[in-house]
């Protein structure tokens, strides 16, 4: 047992110590950064799924193909009937101002 070469053996239970506490600390910090992308991963995702959420809802009060095609027939209509109305108020204005002209000339 004498011709064991106790400071190589040292050095060598030295260097494996070593070794482990080095990887088990560096493993340590890996699961610590892995754990931080974690929660930093899943504050995204909520995050994206509350917009989604909220564009969702945004979505849904919005007019529908068919209505905005009623919304535009129901429009051109409108502007039929202000077209008819405007050459009914201007052939009234014509009228009136052939009573008023001959109202003026009677006086």
């Amino acid at each position: 047992m004498n011709d064991v070469p106790w400071p190589a053996v040292s050095l060598l239970c030295s260097l494996l110590v070593g070794l482990y506490t080095w990887i088990a600390t560096g493993q340590r910090v890996h699961h610590e950064q892995l754990e931080t992308l974690r929660r930093d991963v899943e504050k995204r995702l909520a995050t994206v799924e509350h917009e989604q959420a909220k564009q969702t809802e945004q979505l849904r009060h919005l007019p529908t193909a068919e209505q905005l095609n009623a919304l535009v027939v129901t429009i051109a209509e409108l502007r039929a009937d202000v077209r008819s109305l405007t050459t009914q108020v201007t052939a009234l204005s014509a009228r009136l101002d052939r009573i008023e002209d001959f109202m003026s000339r009677q006086t």
